[in-house]
């Protein structure tokens, strides 16, 4: 085990990073840290000895607090806050390995709370967590709360996200995208877009909790966007008893469904005059998919073809 802590032997978190070895326990005693780490190390449990460990304003690789490209590792019981890189993406965890689990971890005031990048076999659940007042717009995008790239599963149980700025609350890519017991909500002064939005191709499942769009909310076409790959892609979409508040001023759907799979819709309740489901949009949608293949058709087939050309030219 590896202690952090004024009257530990490793002082910083950093520290035990750099020394951490594959199924390490690391305990860091309660303070504020300016400090951020790379862990390396698979099969890590990195977690707070106590209520009030805090680290703050530190981005290691410009990218994050916490910069994990170590498979199978266990977050719980810290609070990251307050970071901010020159691209505009700075989140309290960069996930670059397989298979986290996150619990009772607070990510609070960061340009993004977490970011994820491609890993299709991996598997991320976070537990009774906080997300709060994450999220920031470059020049070139925003970034929300939470952003998992391409992944087998991502389970939210029991977490919070709360007046979320710039981005969304969640966008997924996992194939099998479940958010359980958990709330979304934009507050008097959030300015999230969607309260969820999955771009997976498998399954979508929400169960039990409330959801809240905000009179500053810079989306109102819905609170949760199923989009997939419009043809049916997602294999199943199921909402049940989930409470859904509009106070937006709009009208705004709880669903909206471009993903061409009938959604299960089951004990949701909604204001009167709001539509638990719509599927506004999805033509549209589907067109525009279908031009981004075509293009993508286009530069391969270019590519492919310079190639050739160059094969035939060094073969004369």
């Amino acid at each position: 085990m590896l202690e952090v802590g004024p009257t530990r032997a490793l002082t910083a978190p950093s520290a035990a990073a750099a020394i951490a070895q594959a199924g390490d326990t690391v305990r860091i005693d309660p303070g504020e840290y300016f400090d951020c780490a790379m862990w390396r190390a698979d099969g890590l449990t990195i977690e707070g000895a106590a209520a009030g460990v805090v680290l703050t304003d530190k981005a290691c690789a410009d990218k994050a607090l916490f910069v994990i490209s170590g498979n199978g590792t266990m977050v719980r019981d810290l609070t990251l806050t307050r970071v901010r890189v020159a691209d505009g993406n700075g989140a309290g965890i960069r996930l670059e390995g397989r298979d986290l689990v996150l619990r009772n971890v607070r990510f609070v005031n960061n340009q993004a709370g977490m970011l994820t990048v491609p890993q299709p076999d991996s598997h991320i659940r976070i537990i009774d967590s906080l997300f709060q007042d994450n999220g920031a717009c470059s020049e070139r995008s925003c970034v929300g709360a939470l952003m998992v790239g391409p992944a087998a599963e991502l389970i939210i149980e029991g977490t919070g996200f709360e007046g979320t700025k710039g981005g969304h609350h969640i966008v997924s890519a996992a194939t099998s995208t479940v958010l359980r017991s958990s709330h979304i909500a934009d507050g008097a002064v959030g300015t999230a877009g969607y309260g969820l939005q999955y771009v997976g191709a498998g399954e979508l499942r929400m169960e039990d909790s409330t959801l809240e769009k905000g009179p500053k909310s810079g989306n109102r076409r819905a609170e949760v966007l199923a989009g997939g790959d419009g043809w049916g892609g997602a294999g199943s979409i199921e909402l049940r008893r989930n409470r859904y508040t509009d106070n937006s001023g709009s009208s705004v759907p709880l669903l909206l469904n471009w993903t061409g799979a009938t959604p299960v819709l089951d004990g949701n309740r909604v204001a009167p005059g709001i539509l638990e489901a719509s599927d506004k949009g999805a033509w549209l949608y589907r067109l525009r998919l279908v031009a981004v293949t075509a293009r993508t058709f286009v530069v391969e087939a270019k590519d492919q073809v310079k190639h050739l050309a160059g094969r035939i030219v060094r073969a004369l």
